[in-house]
């Protein structure tokens, strides 16, 4: 139930201020609930979250991203990234629970951009919940209401080998 709201990451170039409220260098972020909405990155991208080198998880509960801006950038809500280069790698990014929503990106993905550009890591996207005793009960994920103003403005996906699973 916890909030993360108006945090800036102004930086001073287009290679500085990502992650308006959560900056990930490695590593994962799980939300479980809780809100991150009013955040941007002024120069660079990920409104509200920047994972470099990480992966993505909204699973239980239902957590909220909303409202956030990479005003030069990409991610509105949520930008992914790797630099490993590795193609034994995998990042993930699994949707399966809450909701990102009215997020605005000035280039991709205005609310989720997983960037893979470049890297011989894998890009593995899921939205929806998935595997065995999955109800109609169970909250779908919703991403919607996201603007971008070049491509992606729900979700943008760029890297050769990446896939989306849309359940």
């Amino acid at each position: 139930g916890g909030e993360i709201k108006s945090c800036y990451a102004t930086g001073g170039t287009t290679e500085a201020g990502h992650g308006g409220a959560l900056y990930l260098n490695s590593g994962q972020v799980k939300m479980t609930g809780g809100r991150m909405h009013y955040n941007y990155s002024e120069n660079g991208n990920g409104g509200a979250i920047y994972i470099r080198n990480g992966n993505f998880f909204m699973e239980d509960g239902m957590p909220v991203i909303t409202k956030n801006s990479a005003q030069k950038g990409d991610g509105g809500a949520v930008f992914v990234t790797s630099l490993i280069n590795d193609e034994n790698e995998t990042v993930k990014v699994n949707l399966q629970r809450g909701k990102i929503l009215e997020n605005t990106a000035n280039n991709y993905g205005g609310g989720v951009c997983v960037d893979m550009e470049g890297n011989a890591t894998k890009a593995d996207v899921v939205i929806g919940v998935t595997g065995q005793g999955v109800t109609e009960d169970d909250a779908d994920p919703m991403i919607t209401r996201n603007i971008s103003l070049l491509q992606g403005g729900g979700l943008y996906v760029r890297g050769m080998n990446a896939s989306i699973t849309i359940n």
